[in-house]
C-alpha cells in the first residue's frame, strides 16, 4: 500500500524561476520528479558549466539537488497529513 497515493502532485508551472525545478530559469536544473511506488525520482545530467574540479560535479549542486529532494519529500508528506487530518477533524462540532 502506498502512503503517497492520496497527496496531489503541485506543478513546476507554478514556479517556472526555480532553480530546483522551473521550466523558465535558463540556468536551472529543471528537475522533474516523479513518484515510482515509494520512492521519488528524478534525473539531471550535468554540462560541464556544472563543474567544479574538471569532469566532477560541483558539490553545492549536489547539495541543491538533495534540498529540492527533501524539500519535494517533505511537502509531499504534509500533503497527505494534512488532508487526512481535515478529514478527521472535519465532522468535530
Amino acid at each position: 500500500m502506498s502512503i503517497w497515493k492520496d497527496a496531489a502532485l503541485w506543478d513546476t508551472k507554478d514556479v517556472p524561476m526555480c532553480f530546483g525545478c522551473g521550466r523558465d530559469n535558463t540556468i536551472g536544473l529543471k528537475l522533474d520528479f516523479h513518484q515510482e511506488g515509494e520512492s521519488v525520482r528524478a534525473e539531471f545530467i550535468p554540462g560541464e558549466m556544472y563543474q567544479g574540479w574538471p569532469g566532477v560535479v560541483h558539490g553545492g549542486l549536489i547539495c541543491t539537488m538533495l534540498d529540492e529532494v527533501i524539500g519535494y519529500v517533505v511537502t509531499r508528506a504534509c500533503m497527505l497529513l494534512r488532508s487526512r487530518w481535515r478529514c478527521a477533524t472535519e465532522n468535530l462540532p
